[in-house]
């Protein structure tokens, strides 16, 4: 099993620039994980606690809030849009961590 940093799971499906939705993000990250099998395989269980999400989408909103919090990613459009765009300083981030 690769191990690999939160912010690069996250900030990958965003290294074009293009404003993309969290449902892509989350398409993403899901397939990355079904295919690379890259983080605990526990994280695909839906506690129902949350919602009917699978546990890594929470997961994958606390990085993103803390990206945005450290100007990494920045949201774009209405309050609850959901789109995100990487920064320059996501772009750095990512360039310094990607495998």
């Amino acid at each position: 099993m690769i191990k690999l940093h939160w912010d690069f799971v996250v900030l990958h499906p965003l290294r074009n620039g293009n404003p993309t939705h969290l449902k892509t993000i989350y398409s993403s990250i899901g397939e990355g994980l079904r295919q690379g099998g890259y983080i605990n395989p526990k994280l695909f269980n839906v506690d129902g606690r949350w919602g009917d999400r699978n546990d890594y989408t929470h997961v994958v909103r606390t990085v993103i809030y803390v990206l945005t919090k450290k100007k990494m990613v920045e949201h774009v459009g209405a309050r609850k849009s959901g789109l995100y765009r990487i920064t320059e300083a996501g772009q750095k981030r990512l360039a310094k961590i990607e495998p």
